[in-house]
């Protein structure tokens, strides 16, 4: 090796080692800028990841406002032109039917049937005179929900089954609350929703009523002679307060209370209504 190359090997590292420290120092100067500004850089990455953030919800709430005004218009189009509405229509009516029957006896034995119509004579093998009272559901395509039509007297049902009688109409009446008290607590419970019991003709808030809606939806069997009251405000702000001894009957836009006095006689409907 000459004193040439030497000299160039010489150089060469003297080049590396300079450039290794300034990478050091700058490394070093960096890092310490981005100690001392530490929160300033925090606050700007956090500022950039709202704004992605912000415009990514930007982007969906567009994209599902478009999505509504021009492309859910035509699949629903496109929907009725193959009958889709049809098809879902008859596979939905393949797991429900569209009759549900509960008949409970005297002695609390409960019998559920599903049938197609509530014209069905296949029920007449039943003793009429052994049933206390009968639930009839049926399932409203309009509204999307069952309306239920109560039938304390058993040849009242006979007669539905028949076609003589028809199933009843909904009331335009509505109740804000109805509480039920008992065993020193409050039950809520909802005669409008899912099942729809305001309907002309229907009675409702006796011992029997009572019983059911406690075990339909609280779960709690209610013994028979037990003392409760029910509280109810209608969407008038009317308050009732009616005692054991009482029951509502519901007609087309209101309502009268019955009170079953002592000797087994009923009050003149006229006397307490809504």
């Amino acid at each position: 090796m000459d004193v040439e190359q030497y000299c160039k090997l010489e150089y060469d590292y003297d080049i590396i080692t300079v450039g290794g420290l300034f990478s050091i120092i700058n490394g070093i100067v960096v890092g310490g800028i981005c100690w001392c500004n530490r929160t300033w850089i925090y606050n700007k990455c956090c500022g950039a990841l709202y704004n992605i953030v912000d415009r990514t919800i930007y982007a969906k709430s567009w994209l599902d406002v478009k999505y509504n005004v021009y492309i859910s218009p035509l699949v629903k189009r496109v929907s009725n032109m193959i009958a889709w509405d049809d098809l879902l229509f008859i596979e939905r009516h393949k797991r429900i039917l569209p009759v549900r029957i509960e008949l409970i006896f005297k002695d609390d034995t409960r019998v559920i049937l599903e049938r197609e119509s509530v014209v069905n004579e296949d029920l007449f093998t039943y003793n009429v005179d052994e049933v206390d009272v009968v639930f009839v559901y049926k399932y409203n395509e309009d509204v999307g929900g069952w309306e239920c039509a109560i039938y304390n007297d058993p040849l009242e049902f006979v007669d539905l089954l028949r076609g003589i009688r028809s199933f009843p109409v909904k009331s335009s009446l509505s109740f804000m609350s109805v509480c039920i008290n008992i065993w020193n607590t409050s039950f809520e419970i909802n005669i409008s929703s899912p099942d729809n019991y305001i309907m002309v003709g229907n009675q409702v808030f006796d011992e029997r009523f009572i019983r059911y809606m406690m075990e339909r939806q609280h779960g709690e069997n209610v013994m028979p002679g037990r003392n409760y009251s029910v509280d109810v405000m209608d969407s008038n702000v009317n308050e009732v307060c009616m005692g054991a001894n009482q029951y509502m009957i519901v007609k087309t836009d209101e309502y009268d209370i019955i009170t079953v006095k002592t000797n087994g006689e009923y009050n003149s409907p006229s006397e307490e209504s809504s």
